[in-house]
Parts: C-alpha cells; structure tokens; sequence
C-alpha cells in the first residue's frame, strides 16, 4: 500500500514539476510559439515562450511604465478606468502577470494590429543558444533564443536595443 501512495506522489509531483517548465523543443518552435501568442492573445503562452531573464525583465519594464503613469494620474488628482487597470496589473506577477496583460482589449487589439506576415528564414544552433532569423513584413531579425531547464526560450536582448 505504502509502495502504491508513493509512486501515485510521485507521479503526481512529475506532473506538476513538468507544467511549471513548458517550452519548445527546437528554436524554431519557441519563435514560432513566441509569434503564435502574441496573435492569438495568449499571456500565459507568450510567458511560457521566453526565458525566465526576459520575463522579468519584460515584467519590470510594464511595471516601471504603470508606476509611472499611477503617479502622473496621482498627481493631477484624475483617476480614470485605464490607470485602475495597471493598478491591478501591478499586484500580479510572472505568468499570471502576463495572462491578465494580454486580458486587456486594447492590448490584445495592439498585439494583431501590430503583427504582419511573419515567417522564420533560417536558424543556427551553436550549443544550448541559437539564432533564428525572421521576417514580419519587410523586416528581417535575429532572434536570440536558449536552452533553459531542457526547453528553447526566446532570450529578448533587452540591452541591444539602447
């Protein structure tokens, strides 16, 4: 019996270890995963397709952007439906952050409005990093993508683009 309730644990316990670590298993798929979440509105999809550095840091620059605007909205004493919205925003965190992000209309219409023909021309793998070319539109680009905790994650250079 004893045997019985620790492989039924432990199967449960694999189960659950293995929904917090979703990812791709080449670096085309998470690009191409990356792309599909942001059309289709997906947060926790769109979270699930970077690494856990992008995340954060993708995290704390919504944030410092909502801190910003609450205090504006603060100081001239207005408060409208929008600055409630990153209000709330402000109390979530990781995956649940971005699953509400996208939850918001006007972001979700942002995300569509903004994507384009989108197709992957090539990728390189040099160990656990790669590099996958695309193109949205006419625009070409490397895409910096890692192998974390055995899946491929998007890795948004955050620092290339200052």
């Amino acid at each position: 019996m004893k045997k019985i309730v620790l492989t039924v644990l432990l199967l449960f316990l694999v189960i659950a270890c293995s929904k917090g670590s979703k990812g791709a298993n080449t670096p085309h798929d998470a690009v191409k995963n990356m792309y599909t979440s942001i059309i289709n509105g997906n947060g926790g999809d769109f979270y699930d397709s970077l690494s856990k550095q992008s995340a954060d840091n993708m995290e704390k620059m919504f944030k410092g952007m909502f801190t910003f605007v609450l205090q504006m909205s603060k100081n001239s004493g207005k408060s409208d439906e929008e600055t409630k919205k990153m209000e709330e925003l402000n109390n979530y965190s990781g995956r649940e952050f971005f699953v509400k992000l996208f939850a918001q209309p006007d972001v979700a219409k942002s995300m569509k409005e903004k994507s384009g023909k989108f197709e992957i021309i090539d990728s390189k793998i040099d160990g656990d990093k790669a590099t996958v070319k695309t193109k949205t539109n006419d625009q070409e680009e490397d895409i910096e993508v890692i192998k974390e905790n055995g899946y491929w994650k998007v890795n948004l250079n955050f620092e290339k683009n200052k």
